[in-house]
Parts: structure tokens; sequence; C-alpha cells
């Protein structure tokens, strides 16, 4: 597939549809694991290349949170959700419900445990949507820079990754508003057997 290709709004359209099936079952998870209403929306969704990725996320320089989930099967790859330090923050408030330092280690919790059910769901739905079996890894958590994520990231991915699917995520849990990043990042194969499952 061209890089010119990789923003036609088929290809865009579909995928959107994708994310919001992924986050569509995360709703229904994390409203029952927080006894809270949920909602999440996906305003947009990017494909970019590996090397792009940290300029579509923002500032390097940036504390975030972000989890992990590698997956395996008849498709490769790995997703992550990134959260910027606000919106850590918001999270780990709405759930604990008490302010805490983002080093502390409940914070860390907070963000795998939430971070596992938008990851998780997601792989899910990618593999019922596209009918194939596809088994996830246990997660990691990091709360640090978004360029040394990305770093580690691009050392645990970079030999096998081309294009990153990237969802801007809206996450609303009653009164507190949650902006994320849901990431897929699929090997060069299986990144074309999804865009070939869509038709495109």
């Amino acid at each position: 597939m061209e890089d010119k290709d990789l923003q036609d709004p088929l290809l865009m359209d579909a995928l959107k549809e994708l994310a919001n099936i992924g986050t569509g079952h995360a709703v229904t998870a994390l409203s029952q694991m927080m006894g809270k209403f949920v909602n999440i929306t996906v305003p947009e969704v990017y494909v970019v290349s590996l090397g792009k990725v940290a300029e579509t996320l923002g500032d390097a320089g940036e504390e975030v949170s972000a989890a992990y989930v590698g997956y395996h099967g008849e498709l490769d790859g790995g997703a992550m959700v990134v959260f910027d330090r606000d919106s850590t923050s918001k999270l780990v408030a709405t759930l604990v419900g008490a302010e805490l330092d983002l080093q502390d280690p409940m914070a860390a919790s907070v963000v795998q445990e939430v971070g596992n059910i938008l990851v998780a769901t997601f792989v899910s739905a990618l593999a019922q949507f596209f009918g194939n079996i596809i088994y996830p890894e246990p997660p990691a958590v990091a709360i640090d820079m978004l360029g040394a994520i990305l770093n580690v990231l691009l050392a645990e991915v970079g030999q096998h990754a081309d294009y990153l699917i990237v969802a801007k995520t809206n996450i609303s849990i009653e009164d507190a508003n949650i902006r994320g990043w849901l990431i897929d990042i699929p090997t060069p194969q299986s990144f074309q057997k999804i865009v070939g499952k869509l038709g495109l």
C-alpha cells in the first residue's frame, strides 16, 4: 500500500468503525468495574508511520501514562493506550476517590487495570471483527515522559512494524472527561491482512 493511500477516507472510516467497536466493548467492562456511567467516543483515527508517531501524540517531554498489550496468533502485533498527565490524574482520582502523585504505585495500578480493559477489549474486538484467533499477552504499564515510552516501544516493535493505527479517544466517566490515544501496532503482514479484510 502506498503512503498516499493511508489517508484514504474509506480506510479511515473503516478503521474508525473498528475502533468504535472495540471501545464499545470497553464501555461495558469499565462501567461494570467502576459502577459508574462510562462513555467513549473516537473522534479521529490516523494511520501513521512508526517514525511520525511522536509528533502525532504530542510533546516528547510530557509526562504520560501508558499500558501495552502484545498479541499473537493469526494477527500479530501490540496495542497500547496513552493518557496525558491531566487525564491520568483525573482517571486515578475517579477510581480511587482521591488525588495521588503519579509515581504512587496505586496510580500505576489504576492505569494498568483500565488500560488493560481498553486494550484487551480492542484486541478481542479485532479478533471477532476479522474472525481471527488472537492471544493477548500480559499487560505492561509505565508512567514516564512520552519520548521515553516511545523509545521503549520503538525498541520493542521497531523491527516488525511499519505503520500504526492511532485512534484519538474521549472517555467520559460521569463528570470526568479523559483524553487518550488507543494505538494498534500490527506487523506489516498483519496490517496488510487488516486492510485486505476491510476490502481496501
